[in-house]
C-alpha cells in the first residue's frame, strides 16, 4: 500500500494509507521529526489499529519529553478509527 509524505511550512501531510504495510515508515518519519510534530492526516483514506498505535506512542514520547505532537486536521476515516478507539481527546484537534 502507498503512503505519500510531504512536508509544507513545518506541517507533515499525509496521503494514502496508514495501515500496517507503512507503519516502519511512519515510525521512522515521526521518530526524526523535530518538535514541534504537526500532523495534516486529511487525506489519509486506511488508519489501521497498529499505525494508530504508532501515533499515539509518537504522541505518549513527545508529551512525555515536554514536546508538542498534535493532529492539526484528519480525515472522516481517521476521526472514526479515533473515536472508536476511545482516544479522541488525546488525538484530535
Amino acid at each position: 500500500m502507498t503512503l505519500v509524505v510531504e512536508e509544507l511550512e513545518g506541517v507533515v501531510r499525509f496521503s494514502g494509507q496508514m495501515d500496517l504495510s507503512t507503519i516502519r515508515s511512519l515510525t521512522e518519519i515521526l521518530s526524526a521529526r523535530r518538535p514541534p510534530v504537526l500532523l495534516d492526516l486529511a487525506n489519509v483514506d486506511r488508519l489501521d489499529s497498529a499505525a494508530l498505535l504508532v501515533l499515539l506512542r509518537a504522541h505518549d514520547r513527545r508529551r512525555d519529553d515536554g514536546e508538542v505532537f498534535r493532529l492539526i486536521a484528519a480525515s472522516s476515516v481517521v476521526r472514526r478509527v479515533i473515536e472508536a478507539a476511545g482516544v479522541a481527546p488525546k488525538l484530535l484537534p
